[in-house]
């Protein structure tokens, strides 16, 4: 085979450090990769002024992408970061990098799975007993990463496999995507995670069933929006249901960007019940009324004949005195 000549025009350059491609760069999730890479650029090109959410918006993360990320490599002795008294990241450093860090160094601070090791060995089986199939490379990798990468137990991801297949989602791109959202709540267990869906079992089937989804799932994005209802506006079931069943109404269509819209705006006017939704929709309502006019309209323009004052005239006594004045004068005659 022949060999490979490497090129490159005018610009400007990112070092990266050799260990970290040798170290480092193998083991880690992508998106950890994508972070750390960020911001090393960002930190050569000057631009030391950032933000966690400034990160997450470049990236096409969220903030807690970013934040898992940083995590990641601080416990891998990559970086190490500095935070406030209310607990957000301030500073990234990366002066504690060592050109001489080897793999076992590295690993550690955090002592990893191998693919080879028996334990693994019997999470892939375990997968593949539920997937009833055997895993593709991918599949195995993201099984590495939640283990080295989420730091989640062996137990605890066994116990997600068995989730997704009642779900009847025999993917292992769900399996991680909910393993990143119960990290996300601070699930480290089964039994966690047992609690966690049973007290989140009512709204969120509820919610899926208002919108007509109640075959699937919420996707992650779709369940980030419930538990912030719930959780972060406090409402409850009813309130959300409602707002829901609005959503509906408006687009025919579910939407979980249109319900929010309708319980921010619910949580910014300090809604807590449907009295207050009530008096909230008889506000607008009102605000929508024209004037009220003096005047009665009426369905035609007035003309000319119209243009007088109306007196009130018996008719019917008119004909009758014209009757008696005419059988008097020809009755004479």
């Amino acid at each position: 085979m022949s060999n490979i000549k490497l090129t490159a025009s005018e610009g400007g350059f990112t070092p990266v450090p050799n260990f970290f491609i040798d170290s480092c760069m193998m083991q880690a999730n992508g998106e950890y990769i994508k972070t750390y890479l960020f911001l090393l650029k960002s930190f050569y090109a000057g631009n030391t002024d950032l933000t966690v959410s400034g990160i997450a918006d470049c990236l096409e993360q969220t903030d807690k992408d970013v934040i898992r990320a940083l995590k990641y490599w601080e416990k891998n002795n990559v970086i190490r970061t500095e935070i406030d008294d209310e607990g957000l990241i301030t500073c990234v450093d990366f002066s504690n990098r060592r050109e001489n860090t080897t793999v076992a160094s590295v690993r550690a601070a955090s002592p990893e799975l191998s693919r080879d090791s028996d334990e693994f060995r019997e999470l892939v089986l375990s997968a593949e007993r539920y997937f009833g199939r055997t895993l593709r490379a991918t599949d195995v990798n993201i099984l590495l990463n939640m283990v080295n990468g989420l730091n989640l137990s062996c137990e605890l991801i066994d116990y997600l496999l068995c989730y997704a297949v009642e779900k009847d989602k025999k993917s292992m791109r769900y399996v991680e995507a909910t393993g990143i959202a119960w990290l996300d709540e601070g699930i480290t267990s089964p039994s966690d995670a047992k609690e966690y869906l049973k007290s989140n079992n009512d709204v969120v089937s509820c919610v899926m069933k208002s919108f007509g989804l109640q075959k699937r799932c919420p996707a992650t994005q779709e369940m980030a929006f419930i538990l912030k209802w719930r959780d972060d506006f406090g409402f409850n079931t009813d309130i959300i249901i409602e707002a829901c069943n609005r959503t509906m109404a408006a687009l025919s269509n579910p939407s979980f960007h249109y319900a929010d819209k309708i319980l921010s705006n619910w949580h910014d006017k300090g809604i807590k019940n449907f009295d207050d939704i009530k008096k909230l929709d008889d506000e607008f309502s009102s605000s929508l009324k024209p004037a009220s006019s003096s005047k009665k309209k009426t369905d035609k323009p007035l003309t000319k004949f119209h243009n007088f004052e109306q007196r009130d005239i018996d008719f019917d006594d008119i004909e009758r005195r014209i009757a008696e004045n005419n059988t008097k004068k020809y009755g004479e005659s």
